[in-house]
């Protein structure tokens, strides 16, 4: 589903998906309650929402829709001047974030990573988000939850909490897709954390962003 308060937006976007993601069928909506109440009776498996709506904005739609279509994927586009709002937007919880400026290409790729169980930071959101940990201190409390980490799973932290998705880092460790996955299962059970959304949120509560070797 593609929600956005700009037709012409989305009339756009919808071409391009029905040509390039021909397994969706596409639907388009322009109102937040219309969006919510949609994906309530219909449980979409992925909607693309900006930020600005006609009645609800982005978050509020996304917090709507995660309370009464938990399975439905929930990517956000952010538009120029939003940029400061990504880590509120990030803490409401939705699979996907993107800036409106960037390609469709990142945006259709968005679509597969998180239709296949993970999340997606475009490339400018990482550096945002990793700015930010960057500046932040680092809160004791979470540093307790990384000791019974392996320095292993501390690599493959790091590399999520940076919006890299298991294929990159199975790339980027030498390792396959499935060893990843795992990693990330056992991590998140060792942090008591359920999801990859949540782990990102607590990470940057807590000001997390290390400089590891990509070696062992």
């Amino acid at each position: 589903m593609l929600a956005d308060r700009h037709r012409m937006f989305t009339q756009s976007l919808r071409v391009v998906f029905e040509q390039r993601l021909q397994e969706f069928r596409v639907v388009e909506l322009h109102s937040g309650v219309e969006v919510v109440e949609f994906c309530r009776t219909n449980h979409p498996e992925v909607l693309i929402v900006g930020m600005s709506m006609s009645d609800l904005n982005g978050l509020e739609v996304t917090a709507e829709v995660m309370r009464h279509s938990s399975m439905t994927k929930v990517i956000m586009l952010l538009g120029l001047g939003q940029t400061a709002e990504v880590m509120n937007v990030i803490k409401g919880g939705a699979q996907g974030y993107l800036l409106k400026s960037e390609s469709l290409e990142c945006l259709l790729k968005s679509v597969l990573v998180v239709t296949s169980g993970d999340s997606y930071f475009s490339p400018q959101i990482a550096c945002d988000v990793a700015k930010f940990l960057q500046k932040r201190k680092s809160n004791p409390s979470f540093n307790s939850l990384l000791e019974s980490l392996s320095p292993r799973e501390m690599q493959v932290l790091r590399l999520v909490i940076e919006g890299k998705t298991s294929k990159e880092i199975a790339h980027l460790l030498d390792l396959n897709s499935e060893t990843v996955r795992t990693y990330r299962k056992t991590m998140m059970r060792k942090m008591g954390i359920k999801n990859v959304v949540i782990l990102t949120r607590v990470a940057m509560q807590a000001g997390f962003l290390a400089s590891f070797d990509m070696g062992e």
